[in-house]
């Protein structure tokens, strides 16, 4: 910092006494940060951790004393260590210091209290950025509090673009033996006579918080307790170990549902007998494959399986588990171990679970971003095999593909991704009898298969599980009605609601008007208590990778198509297109913003957001023009499409009807019902007029 004294600044070193008068000077001017602290007494912590991440606190802010004038607005970003529960105790004590207001006076003893005015956020219960910056939104912007401290443990950091908008940032990690004794001296004035030996210091700086906190307790004989600590001196943590799981009773055979990925696996098998025998090269074997599904569809029973089918061992990983080892250095010590014992194993799969959540490079801008970058070109060097990977293949799994970094995704690395699919109608009746294990041979279960749609073999295998529980409490074999009882209640839907719902999925596909893309429709006669849904669905395919702003312009109205029949046919629409993060309102609204803050179809060529929900919302609450824009944009769309419903009204009379009396319609015989020329849509250069709304 700077002290001007005419036209010529004089620089300061932070630890003079100069500066640190300055410091405390500008510390009195808060005056409410405690009622004594003006007067150079140290605030009353209750813990030795505490008054430690005090004393780190004020020396990180040895630079920031306009920090301490509770008349400056501030959002200091505050980066923790990776220790268990230390943010939690971090913004404990930031509450302590900062968080205060004008005194309130107690009404039963007339004693002046702070006021609450500043907050602290904590980003290690939100796992999102987008979350995240939604939380702070809502600090700052609907509480319109001033003074905002963010805590963020390492292991999450802070998103790319926190830079922008705080007013600075300071790191808590390790105590420095300074910071111990200064902290003891306050914690043990009134015990010790001097301050603790330098070597003592040392031992406490490297033991974790939690464990000082409980050995050096309030009332606690510091000496004995630092004898004591130092005799049960906790051993050094044994080098990491990989897991090898044991080899699965499953085969591939056994396996259903799993499409790409089951011929994959066979192909596999195959190419490392062959390669075995020395019949081929390893350079002529797949070594790597990126296996994507949503949760529950049998990932890691896959690779099990597959791991059987080979006659090889399964090395197990996961980026949590190795993450979970300590620092980023443990980080890399767990995962190049989990290489080599499948190296030593060779043959072998090592499985590497959730592989997602090592992040990407392109994802990140911020300080996080050297810890994800090392991480990941440590998982390339693995990948690459500059220490021979011979006769290891290497199976990522994922919910999330497109978080996974390209440069994984590479040739020679994991170059092939296969998505596992949900199960359809046969496979899931074969996912059932493999749990059922020869329970109900011959039994018809289509009761249960056609109940089950969408949901994956972890669900079916739960539902088995549960009614062979129910048939062992009643002593008795199990039957088809108590694999029945354990899905979800089922409503019957009114034959009023059936025709609204009708009319909505016809809406969707009258006046979205492509009928090439229709795949089903499907107007459920019952709904289940807990489903999201209302048992009517409309599956359409895109025929294009790349799209136009026009291309948008009519996804939008095709997604509003059932409001606008609704309105037409009933004069009013219900709640059925909006509510949820995935309505049809929903979706209209984040394809709008899309294409103003992401796809360059706006004012701006710059990209703002993705499609993620919160980050939408969090753009529409703060900008009021972008919102305006997108109203414009929606109402619009609301506008033609109400007018193709309109001008169309009999085709979606006629196609509600079918849908009532079918239940569901394939593409084709919706295509044929629906003559192309009868259905008249919305133009391309109408679209276009559309989308140019600026």
């Amino acid at each position: 910092m700077t002290k001007k004294k005419g036209n010529t600044p004089t620089i300061i070193d932070p630890s003079s006494p100069a500066a640190k008068a300055l410091l405390n000077m500008r510390i009195a001017q808060g005056k409410r940060v405690w009622t004594d602290y003006a007067a150079g007494e140290e605030p009353p912590f209750n813990t030795l951790p505490e008054n430690i991440i005090y004393q780190q606190i004020r020396t990180a802010l040895a630079d920031l004393p306009e920090i301490y004038d509770h008349r400056v607005p501030v959002m200091l970003g505050v980066q923790v260590g990776d220790a268990e529960d230390l943010d939690e105790q971090v913004a404990k004590v930031l509450k302590k210091m900062f968080c205060y207001g004008p005194p309130a006076e107690d009404p039963v003893d007339a004693t002046p209290r702070p006021t609450i005015v500043g907050d602290v956020v904590y980003f290690s219960d939100t796992p999102y950025p987008a979350l995240f910056k939604t939380k702070i939104a809502a600090v700052v912007l609907e509480s319109r509090i001033d003074r905002v401290f963010v805590v963020s443990p390492n292991r999450q950091g802070f998103p790319p673009d926190f830079a922008m908008i705080a007013d600075g940032k300071i790191e808590i990690g390790e105590p420095t033996p300074d910071e111990v004794k200064a902290a003891c001296a306050i914690f043990y004035a009134d015990v010790l006579d001097g301050p603790i030996s330098d070597d003592d210091a040392v031992f406490m700086s490297q033991m974790p918080m939690t464990d000082i906190g409980l050995v050096f307790r309030p009332n606690r004989h510091f000496g004995l307790a630092m004898e004591k600590c130092r005799a049960e001196r906790t051993p050094s943590p044994e080098k990491p170990k990989a897991v090898v799981v044991p080899k699965s009773e499953v085969r591939l055979g056994d396996l259903a549902g799993y499409g790409e990925a089951k011929k994959w696996g066979f192909a596999l098998a195959h190419d490392l007998r062959d390669w075995q025998r020395g019949l081929i090269s390893w350079d002529e074997v797949d070594r790597g494959i990126l296996l994507s599904g949503a949760p529950g569809t049998g990932k890691t029973t896959f690779a099990s399986a597959l791991a059987r089918t080979c006659d090889v061992d399964i090395v197990y990983g996961s980026v949590a588990k190795w993450q979970s080892a300590g620092h980023m250095g443990d980080f890399l010590k767990a995962m190049r171990a989990a290489f080599k014992e499948a190296k030593s194993r060779a043959p072998c799969i090592l499985l590497i679970d959730e592989l997602d959540s090592i992040g990407s490079r392109d994802a990140q801008n911020g300080d996080h971003a050297a810890y994800i970058r090392e991480c990941i070109n440590g998982l390339l060097e693995c990948l690459d095999g500059a220490e021979d990977r011979e006769g290891v293949i290497v199976i990522g799994t994922t919910n999330r593909p497109d978080d996974i970094d390209a440069g994984v995704l590479r040739p020679g690395r994991l170059d092939r991704h296969i998505e596992i699919p949900l199960p359809d109608a046969s496979a899931r009746d074969r996912i059932l009898r493999f749990h059922l294990k020869g329970d109900l041979n011959g039994a018809d279960l289509t009761p249960v298969v056609s109940r089950t749609d969408g949901r994956s073999g972890a669900d079916l295998e739960q539902v088995v599980r549960l009614a062979k529980r129910v048939a062992r409490y009643a002593k008795r074999g199990i039957t088809v009605d108590d694999l029945v009882s354990q899905l979800p209640k089922e409503t019957l839907v009114s034959a009023k609601t059936r025709y609204l719902l009708a009319v909505h999925e016809a809406g969707h596909i009258v006046v979205g008007g492509d009928l090439h893309e229709i795949q089903s429709a499907t107007i459920s006669r019952t709904w289940e208590e807990i489903a999201d849904g209302t048992g009517a669905h409309v599956a359409f395919r895109q025929s294009e990778p790349l799209a136009r702003r026009d291309d948008y312009v009519r996804r939008m109205i095709r997604l509003l198509g059932g409001l606008a029949a609704e309105q037409v046919v009933f004069g009013e629409h219900t709640d059925g297109a909006g509510g949820s993060d995935d309505s049809d309102l929903a979706q209209v609204t984040r394809l709008a913003v899309l294409m103003e803050c992401s796809m360059g179809f706006g004012e701006s060529m710059v990209h703002y957001t993705d499609n993620d929900p919160a980050n939408v919302s969090m753009l529409l609450r703060i900008n009021a023009d972008l919102r305006m824009r997108v109203e414009e944009i929606v109402n619009e769309c609301v506008h033609e499409a109400k007018r193709i419903a309109l001008e169309q009204r009999a085709e979606i009379l006629k196609l509600a009807d079918a849908l009532l009396k079918a239940d569901k319609m394939s593409g084709d015989e919706i295509r044929a019902l629906l003559s192309q020329k009868k259905v008249s849509t919305i133009s391309p250069e109408e679209a276009r007029q559309l989308g140019n709304f600026h």
